[in-house]
């Protein structure tokens, strides 16, 4: 009988594992390609479904803002998947909605259905304008909910008809503003906060510092939400025609805590349940049958009134999210992202006017100084108009003060100009929590500048000497943006926050009014009669983002594979070193 030898069993064993590759290759490719099949099947059919929305007559608009408002997301090709219906809506979809309704003879009525709105103040400010403008149809709104959170309550308060589950009722208990401290939790752990900063109000740093606020944050704090509060109680009592007295008087009694008490003071119309509220809807939409439809797909309906494409151009630029030195992307303000729009703008022939929407805290002095130098160029070619969010406070503003025009709503977060540096001490965190040790040589006497020691007293005073040279160079580039003393910046500056309502009596704004009222006012100046909006930075091709990160995950995996210890090492020290560099500069605008 033949026996193997110790080579042929080896052979053999060789040739197999090379055969079963091959076939669980095969299999796996096989597998592959169904699904992908299946998928963008799939992903056909929900684009063509997509693309054949249509709209009945005497229809009802269904608007749930439970769903994220957001100033932009990402295209999402595989958003038919997600059941939750979580899936973020742009701000500017809402309001173009809104709007088309308003001039839709199919829609007959729109029909408010949340309890909470997953939105910033200044978005709903937005679509409240827009529902109330909506009413100028002559067409009718109403709202219905379980209960009302404050939000939800100051958007509904908008509806014709309010109606309120039996067992429901409104949360109106007034603003509150809370900040958490972390100095004694820090302490525990060993690590020391360097705080430099220039501007009595700039209050970013205290949870660092302190264990609760200072007199001047308490009081900024107190006025601004005092605005938010009396934007709130003027926008019900001029809907529900309750004095704002008796508003006031009954939040501080907490006597909307039930459906009947709302009734009686005249916050709701009636009170029933869902399932009883459709012969209202019957009535109102003139239709035996209630036909709706929701915002998402209604966002997908296109109007019969065919015009031609106009050639002249305004371009939205978003500058949304905290002002990072990195390259940026839809929700991070980044070095290369709006300052690359900026002047993809300002070469387009077509692009008449700019309208710069802001939507951000602050954050890196570096990158606003570039995005604000942008506009100092760009202006000179083309017009600005800056539309404020939520928040252009900060870095936010110092990127907006150049412009031609701001506009920004009654509840907008802005102003704070001033500057801080934050430089942590870890040397107690390493030695005594972690026992880590480092043994240092310098070429220089402060080389080792950083975040391994505590700063010396003359380190210190050179940080301090930069920071008041930023702030004086914020608040001179704020006086001539905006035609002021450089004196009153200053007075009105100190890292001090304001209320849009305050910054316009100020001076830091010009007018109230949302997004398309800041697009209008831009057509105005560029003198043009028609135009196309065009938005900037051009969003991401959703499936090549997808690759790419596919492709990243697969380098990264590779390279992990493929690294020894030596070079991880010899890494390891690089990044310490870059680390140190960084936070030599860790300047704020914040």
């Amino acid at each position: 009988m033949h026996k193997f030898t110790s080579k042929s069993y080896k052979l053999v064993n060789f040739i197999k594992k090379i055969f079963s590759n091959i076939l669980s290759t095969i299999i796996s490719t096989i597998i592959l390609f169904v699904i992908l099949l299946i998928f963008f099947s799939t992903l056909g059919n929900y684009m063509n479904k997509k693309d054949r929305i249509s709209v009945e007559e005497n229809t009802v608009l269904k608007i749930d803002l439970s769903t994220p408002v957001v100033e932009r997301s990402a295209d999402n090709p595989i958003e038919f998947i997600n059941s939750s219906g979580d899936n973020p809506i742009e701000l500017k979809d809402a309001l173009m909605s809104i709007e088309k309704a308003k001039n839709d003879d199919r829609i007959k009525l729109i029909y408010l259905n949340f309890s909470e709105v997953n939105s910033g103040l200044s978005c709903i400010e937005e679509i409240r304008a827009k529902l109330v403008d909506f009413k100028t149809s002559g067409k009718q709104i109403i709202a219905y909910s379980n209960y009302y959170s404050q939000y939800s309550y100051l958007l509904c308060s908008v509806a014709d008809k309010i109606y309120l589950n039996p067992n429901g009722f409104i949360d109106l208990k007034g603003i509150s503003a809370s900040v958490v401290f972390f100095k004694n939790l820090l302490a525990k752990i060993g690590v020391e906060t360097q705080i430099i900063r220039k501007g009595q109000f700039k209050s970013a740093v205290e949870p660092f510092t302190e264990t609760k606020m200072s007199e001047s944050s308490r009081l900024q704090t107190k006025l601004l939400i005092e605005d938010i509060s009396k934007f709130m109680t003027n926008c019900i009592s001029e809907e529900r025609n309750i004095e704002i007295s008796k508003i006031n008087n009954d939040i501080n009694e907490l006597r909307l805590n039930s459906a009947a008490a709302c009734k009686k003071l005249n916050y709701i119309d009636d009170i029933l349940y869902e399932d009883q509220l459709k012969d209202s809807l019957k009535l109102f939409s003139s239709s035996t049958k209630i036909k709706t439809i929701n915002l998402k797909n209604y966002v997908n309906v296109k109007l019969n009134n065919k015009q031609k494409i106009s050639r002249n151009k305004i371009a939205v630029i978003y500058a949304n999210g905290t002002i990072s030195n990195n390259k940026g992307s839809i929700n991070e303000i980044g070095t290369q992202t709006i300052t690359k729009s900026l002047i993809q703008a300002r070469e387009d022939k077509n692009v008449k006017a700019i309208v710069l929407r802001v939507n951000s805290p602050g954050g890196s002095a570096m990158t606003s100084d570039l995005i604000w130098r942008e506009t100092i160029i760009t202006k000179k070619e083309k017009p600005i108009i800056v539309s404020m969010g939520d928040y252009a406070a900060s870095g936010g503003y110092y990127i907006a003060c150049a412009a031609d025009s701001i506009f920004s709503n009654k509840t907008t977060v802005t102003g704070s100009i001033g500057v801080f540096g934050i430089i942590p001490n870890l040397k107690k965190l390493y030695n005594e929590k972690l026992s880590v040790f480092f043994d240092t040589v310098n070429t220089h006497k402060y080389s080792d500048m950083g975040t391994n020691r505590r700063l010396t007293n003359f380190e210190i005073d050179k940080i301090r000497e930069n920071i008041n040279q930023i702030y004086s160079d914020f608040i001179n580039k704020v006086a001539d943006g905006r035609n002021m003393d450089t004196l009153y910046v200053d007075n009105i500056g100190q890292g001090r926050v304001w209320s849009g309502a305050k910054a316009k009596e100020i001076g830091l704004v010009d007018t109230h009014g949302g997004l398309f009222d800041a697009i209008d006012a831009a057509k105005l100046i560029a003198n043009i009669d028609d135009y196309r909006i065009i938005e900037l930075p051009k969003k991401k091709d959703p499936f090549q983002d997808i690759f790419s990160k596919i492709n990243s995950s697969s380098k990264f995996i590779n390279l992990i594979d493929n690294y020894n210890f030596k070079n991880l090492e010899e890494s390891l020290e690089i990044e310490r070193d870059i680390l140190q560099m960084h936070m030599d500069n860790l300047i704020f605008f914040n």
